[in-house]
């Protein structure tokens, strides 16, 4: 089925008279990899719900805590992401994090946001590791929003991301994320938060590395993240919607 939807997916691109991408990376992969022509691309960014997602008020922020059992003194990375193949990257998290587990330093907590028929043999992988205390499964959830608000912060080692709308989110939300550096929404981190890229999602070393960087400078982090959020929180779905509508009618 897959194989089948790819096909139809590269008849569609080669044909189309115009192809809209989410980012630079992709496209530059629809270029590169697929063959369309240029002058047939052009790249339009995401928007957002500002009203949905944004930094939450302190109080709230305690609240959405409360209510979802964190302690309110322990740092909460979060994942979200399917865990029905491999491609979010999440056993490169497991790796990375059993081992930072291992060090009486590392303090925080692991959220786990998706659902798929590896879950429960994730679940067993924690458990047999002893890591039922530092790794939760929550499985399919619909409030992501406030499970952003209330996290400190996205860890997200995709091994491909055309551009990340949930760590976009992450960012709207006032929280930093730590993403792969090949992913598309990448190119937009400023200088300060290029520490948080991961340069090999394969690589369950350089992960840890990358999220020991987030709590060790989670402070410095502060006034960037609240730039890239208030940058990314002003452009909204309608700001997008009309960049399409005139890239269309410039053809």
């Amino acid at each position: 089925m897959r194989a089948a939807q790819l096909r139809a997916e590269r008849r569609a691109l080669k044909c189309a008279r115009l192809v809209i991408c989410n980012s630079e990376v992709t496209r530059r992969d629809v270029i590169e990899k697929v063959g369309v022509d240029p002058s047939r691309t052009t790249m339009v960014y995401y928007g957002t719900d500002p009203e949905q997602f944004h930094p939450p008020q302190p109080a709230e922020r305690i609240a959405f805590r409360k209510r979802l059992q964190w302690p309110s003194d322990q740092p909460v990375g979060l994942f979200i992401g399917a865990l029905g193949d491999r491609r979010k990257g999440f056993d490169t998290l497991f790796s990375a994090w059993k081992t930072l587990c291992t060090e009486t330093s590392w303090d925080a907590l692991l959220v786990v946001i998706g659902s798929g028929h590896e879950l429960p043999a994730w679940e067993t992988r924690a458990r047999a590791a002893g890591l039922t205390n530092r790794i939760h499964f929550l499985g399919f959830r619909t409030d992501v929003s406030s499970l952003l608000q209330a996290a400190d912060a996205l860890i997200h080692p995709a091994r491909y991301e055309a551009y990340g709308l949930g760590v976009h989110e992450a960012f709207c939300c006032g929280i930093p994320a730590v993403v792969s550096a090949s992913a598309g929404i990448a190119e937009r981190y400023p200088a300060d938060l290029k520490g948080l890229l991961i340069p090999d999602p394969e690589s369950p070393a350089e992960l840890a590395n990358r999220l020991k960087c987030w709590r060790a400078q989670s402070g410095s982090f502060a006034a960037s993240v609240r730039s890239l959020s208030d940058q990314l929180r002003s452009r909204t779905w309608a700001d997008m919607a009309s960049d399409i509508r005139a890239a269309v009618l410039s053809r």
